[in-house]
């Protein structure tokens, strides 16, 4: 079995499904192998869009509860590598066509409203270059059990919502998305659908996939002198919150240039991560961009 540690990519494609039959066709397509791992099924594979990446699929099983430990568990195994994160599956919708793909730029979740908006760096449509359908945004309503009352104007499922509030504490929020392939409908309800209808369902649809996963990735910073971002705080106590912090700051701070030395004279006497964080904070709002570096 292969090992993630020791592959030359330094970047990973994390994509997290609910059930096993949503995940067939996106391993099918790139020829991932599953591993041997406790906890979730776990499937890796290598593949080159421009730049060397790995892709790591798991399969979390059905509700919230479990795509919160999923991304966790993912976000240990992969803690090494710059990660961009997909959420695939299915979606209930009261109106749309069975087999559309939607991307979602609206979550919120059932009870609490809680509401997450996905920053759309990634323009689905720019994924459907080819391909016979397009992709629409749909605001996505997150449920703790299967909705057969179809709300107006949303899609509905039962992970998206833990997957965004999960995900992005690993990596900038930009770099969790959600795709979604319409599986039932106010005229084609849950009871007609079975596994081998939803792999047909998202394998119809594994193009604009892959598509959609090649734009995702290529806006992962290249990391930048990974021994240094680790040793420089590796004697202070740091939540998992903010070493998601740290981390989206360090990316930032790099994709404007700041070299290494200035970042160490701003934090080199911080006693705590919460002065680290103030002080990359204020290092990204103070200082203007490298133009030399970044035309060069």
């Amino acid at each position: 079995m292969p090992s993630i540690q020791t592959k030359v990519a330094t970047t990973s494609l994390n994509i997290l499904l609910a059930l096993g039959c949503e995940a067939k066709p996106i391993i099918d397509f790139y020829r991932l192998k599953k591993l041997d791992s406790k906890g979730f099924d776990h499937f890796y594979g290598e593949a080159n869009s421009g730049r060397l990446h790995d892709i790591n699929l798991v399969v979390s099983g059905i509700g919230s509860t479990n795509m919160l430990q999923a991304s966790a568990w993912l976000a240990a195994k992969t803690e090494r590598m710059s990660c961009a994160w997909l959420n695939v599956g299915t979606a209930g919708h009261e109106s749309l066509e069975l087999g559309v793909i939607v991307q979602v730029v609206r979550c919120v979740e059932l009870g609490s409203q809680k509401a997450h908006y996905p920053p759309l760096v990634v323009n689905a449509h720019k994924a459907t270059k080819g391909a016979k359908s397009s992709v629409e945004g749909v605001s996505l309503l997150s449920s703790n059990a299967p909705v057969s009352d179809y709300p107006v104007n949303q899609a509905v499922d039962m992970e998206a919502h833990s997957f965004f509030i999960s995900a992005k504490r690993f990596a900038s929020s930009e770099l969790v998305q959600s795709l979604k392939v319409i599986s039932d409908n106010q005229l084609h309800g849950l009871e007609l659908l079975n596994a081998v209808r939803i792999s047909d369902l998202l394998g119809s649809q594994i193009n604009i996939i892959d598509q959609f996963s090649r734009l995702l990735i290529a806006l992962v910073p290249v990391p930048k002198q990974q021994y240094q971002r680790g040793s420089a705080i590796a004697h202070l106590h740091c939540t998992v919150s903010q070493m998601g912090q740290y981390q989206d700051l360090m990316n930032k701070l790099d994709n404007i240039h700041v070299d290494q030395r200035t970042i160490d004279a701003a934090t080199v006497e911080a006693s705590s991560m919460r002065e680290v964080l103030k002080h990359l904070k204020t290092l990204q709002l103070t200082l203007a961009p490298d133009l030399d570096a970044v035309n060069a």
